[in-house]
């Protein structure tokens, strides 16, 4: 059985000849039919399986080999590390203000203290504290009133309530400037 090709076409029968094929009753692209490795012109088309077969080996062979020589690696014991020299530790000495002299204590130091706590007026500072009562009749000898102090101080004390600022200016007059008590 030979196909015949129209004569346009038959120039291109010389470069690819015809192969004619036996009548096999299975004429489908997926009919197996061992005869037709038989037939010259027909090759087989199992050598893909074979390659692909060869080159799944060859793999697990690389991976296994691959694996064992990882495992090899791993279980060896970890080499000391080449001796580092450390440089020598350097030491910096940084030495703070020193603390400003303490102001003398006196008997209205004391009781200016004290009325603080009486009205539950913490201070962390005794020190500190003193020096803010004297600097609270500062702002008075300037002409400064007491009202204006405790607007001026009450937003930087937001540990204190307002009334507390209030009483501190207050305590403080009393205390070490008693000549602006009572004035605004």
């Amino acid at each position: 059985m030979t196909d015949q090709l129209p004569p346009e076409l038959a120039d291109a029968n010389t470069q690819y000849p015809v192969v004619d094929y036996p009548p096999t009753g299975a004429n489908t692209a997926w009919s197996v039919d061992t005869q037709l490795a038989s037939y010259p012109g027909v090759r087989s088309h199992r050598w893909p399986t074979y390659v692909a077969v060869a080159a799944g080996g060859a793999l697990a062979a690389i991976i296994l080999v691959g694996g064992a020589a990882l495992a090899g690696h791993a279980m060896q014991p970890p080499t000391p590390p080449a001796h580092v020299v450390q440089p020598a530790p350097v030491t910096v000495t940084i030495q703070a203000a020193p603390p400003p002299p303490p102001v003398a204590s006196s008997s209205k130091d004391d009781e200016y203290l004290a009325d603080l706590r009486i009205h539950n007026i913490t201070v962390d500072n005794p020190q500190e504290a003193i020096r803010y009562g004297h600097s609270i009749c500062d702002l008075r000898s300037q002409g400064r009133s007491a009202d204006s102090i405790v607007k001026q101080q009450a937003p930087l004390s937001p540990r204190m309530a307002y009334q507390g600022v209030v009483d501190w200016v207050a305590i403080a007059t009393e205390n070490f400037c008693p000549q602006y008590e009572g004035t605004e």
